[in-house]
């Protein structure tokens, strides 16, 4: 019978970094954190109309988790 090492001695290095692409991503995130920011606002204005007066941070993540399937 013939065996198969199913595991392949892969091995992935990093590349250099392509130029620029350190400060293009930082102006990226930093264009997309008001849109974060507003997008929380807009789910929590709804949570609280549903649900009542978030009592802590941790209450409305939670919340957030469970809807938007991050919790495992």
């Amino acid at each position: 019978m013939l065996q198969r090492n199913m595991k392949e001695d892969v091995s992935i290095q990093p590349g250099p970094e392509p130029a620029g692409i350190r400060q293009r991503l930082t102006e990226l995130r930093e264009a997309m954190l008001p849109l974060h920011k507003a997008l929380l606002e807009f789910e929590r204005v709804g949570y609280e109309a549903t649900f009542g007066k978030i009592q802590s941070p941790y209450q409305f993540l939670n919340w957030l988790w469970k809807i938007r399937g991050l919790r495992g």
